[in-house]
């Protein structure tokens, strides 16, 4: 009895470790590591867009709305605010939001 009582409290003792490290990031997932920029695209060439006077290659990186709906890159255009998530300084992820009206 004594020893499926310690095998009980290792599988616990198990599950909260394996646990402890699916939920806290790693060391290359540092908060230190990630940023984010927000603007708004002033110029589109190709892949590439302008934001804040910096071009930005998207080819590969994937671009969504809000919603988490994909877009092409050739639906970004001049104007439309945009936010851009980086990660050990390249680009991982675009949101472009639908222009609003004032």
């Amino acid at each position: 009895m004594a020893c499926r009582g310690r095998i009980a409290l290792l599988a616990a003792v198990l599950l909260l470790v394996i646990g402890s490290i699916a939920i806290f990031p790693r060391v290359g997932q540092t908060a230190g590591q990630m940023r984010s920029v927000t603007g708004i695209v002033e110029g589109v060439s190709g892949n590439s867009i302008s934001i804040q006077g910096k071009s930005h290659n998207l080819e590969g990186v994937p671009v969504v709305n809000p919603s988490g709906r994909r877009l092409a890159v050739s639906e970004i255009v001049r104007g439309k605010k945009v936010d851009l998530y980086f990660r050990n300084g390249q680009i991982t992820s675009v949101v472009v939001y639908d222009p609003m009206v004032e």
